[in-house]
């Protein structure tokens, strides 16, 4: 975790708390380690990736990758952050979030922006 960017605050200070979260933690990396994608047609939908600056876990070319998975408007957002930007931009990504759910969620021809061509980006 470490590695990541990001140990718990007090996680491994409490070792009731570690001994509750590190299993979880096992089972979440090992999961990550041992899963294979089902090949699947593309969905009709948008998709929104979100990716941290300073992850150099998961670079921009793995995010980007996603966009084989949709037929609809594909959009790459950076957030500043590492790994777990999920946690250190929390107002930020809930806002971007906000906005992009709003933006999806209005009728095709009254999305800002909405054309008629290709939407992705």
């Amino acid at each position: 975790m470490e590695e990541l960017g990001r140990v718990g605050a007090g996680l491994l200070e409490h070792p009731e708390l570690a001994e509750y979260a590190l299993p979880l933690l096992r089972a979440d990396f090992e999961m990550c380690d041992t899963y294979r994608a089902a090949e699947e047609p593309p969905l009709d939908c948008a998709f929104v990736v979100l990716g941290g600056t300073a992850d150099h876990h998961v670079s921009r070319d793995e995010l980007a990758a996603w966009r084989v998975h949709t037929r609809g408007p594909f959009q790459m957002e950076m957030m500043p952050g590492n790994h777990f930007f999920l946690q250190s931009c929390r107002p930020l990504l809930l806002e971007k979030l906000c906005s992009h759910l709003e933006k999806f969620s209005r009728p095709a021809g009254r999305r800002e922006g909405a054309s008629s061509g290709d939407n992705r980006r």
